[in-house]
């Protein structure tokens, strides 16, 4: 998946911001790309099973430069040993719809008078009761 991996710039040492230049070897247009929002696991070696994931490198990705650099948020800090050995990475899942679930039902100002609408129970509402002959 990727040639080359190096801290974003304008970051700290102790930041885990990345940008990745992916490779355009066998034939990368006809496999996964990733996008902004997808949750990817960063892997040394091409995996099989659930075992080759191990040890498990997630990385968020949140912008595209381009089609062959991605720049991501991971979850713990590369060793310069470890930036040279990354080779595959595998899409988990995309966080965008997630997002926008948790933003709109988090979003105080904009539809906090529709959503307690929706969640207000009708006091008028009466319950009729019927027996069975």
């Amino acid at each position: 998946m990727e040639k080359r991996i190096k801290e974003s710039s304008g970051s700290s040492s102790n930041t885990l911001l990345y940008d990745i230049t992916l490779s355009n070897e066998d034939n990368f247009s006809a496999k996964y790309q990733p996008k902004c929002g997808d949750l990817i696991a960063l892997t040394k070696t091409r995996p099989r099973r659930i075992d080759d994931l191990d040890p498990l490198l997630l990385a968020y990705v949140f912008k595209m430069d381009g089609d062959l650099i991605i720049s991501v948020h991971v979850s713990r800090s590369l060793s310069p040993g470890e930036k040279h050995s990354i080779r595959f990475g595998v899409s988990l899942t995309t966080l965008t719809t997630n997002t926008r679930i948790w933003n709109a039902l988090h979003n105080e100002a904009a539809n906090s008078t529709l959503i307690q609408s929706v969640l207000q129970g009708n006091n008028q509402v009466r319950v009729r009761k019927q027996s069975c002959v």
